[in-house]
């Protein structure tokens, strides 16, 4: 088990994925219908609206051939530093983990594994209740994501109450040009479409956990949150 933890720790910090912060939940009191209307709340969904679920990713590598080896390869200095590069080259891990099995040959193997660790995705249950709340007083509320349009559509299906909270999803696509945060133009672009298709929106709040896309929300126009844990959120949108 000391092994597995070992593993786990290791290639979630290689990856990026999605850590786990402990907070108090959030007090939320009743909302008053129809305060928010015509506001917009675009939300990001990795490590705000999904977090990784820490059984899922140990479960994973429960499974995992060549554990030793895995070990080795992911604890050398070498490795972390071309780790740090690939977050130059590539917005997603998806093409971190691409480019470092190109680099390192022996971690192909694994490759299916580090894939596997970033999908053990939960939903932040104190994300949504924040987000139901927000609905309820009549505010619009949208995907702003740097997930892929295909990646998105698979994951309403294992998620499908995405589709009742959010009424329109932002991905980096055709929509975007195929920009992605924290490009200005991802945005601008995002704005656009927001009043194509909500004319009435009378503000646009972006909520993201990575600072660069909070500043170049900010640059283009958009108020922006910084999203540290979901009663922090709360607070910050005067819900409790």
């Amino acid at each position: 088990m000391l092994v597995i933890c070992f593993i786990g720790l290791n290639v979630v910090h290689t990856l990026q994925a999605f850590h786990i912060k402990k907070h108090k939940k959030p007090v939320i009191v009743l909302s008053k219908k129809n305060i928010r209307t015509n506001q917009v709340y675009a939300f990001d969904l990795h490590e705000v609206l999904f977090i990784l679920s820490q059984k899922g990713v140990l479960n994973v590598l429960s499974h995992t051939k060549g554990k030793l080896k895995l070990i080795w390869l992911v604890s050398s200095p070498t490795f972390w530093g071309s780790y740090h590069e690939t977050r130059h080259l590539a917005d997603s891990v998806e093409g971190r983990i691409m480019l470092l099995t190109q680099k390192y040959p022996e971690l192909l193997r694994y490759r299916q594994t580090f894939f596997d660790v970033c999908n053990q995705q939960i939903i932040n249950n104190d994300v949504v209740a924040i987000i139901e709340r927000l609905k309820q007083e009549g505010a619009i509320l949208v995907v702003a994501s740097n997930i892929g349009e295909y990646t998105y559509k698979e994951l309403t299906k294992k998620y499908p109450e995405l589709n009742k909270l959010f009424d329109f999803a932002f991905t980096s696509g055709a929509l975007s040009h195929y920009t992605k945060k924290p490009d200005s133009r991802f945005f601008k672009y995002l704005t656009v479409e927001i009043k194509k298709r909500f004319p009435s929106a009378k503000s646009i709040t972006f909520i993201d956990d990575k600072e660069k896309n909070i500043k170049s929300a900010q640059y283009t126009g958009l108020h922006a949150i910084l999203f540290e844990s979901a009663e922090e959120l709360a607070h910050l949108l005067d819900l409790n």
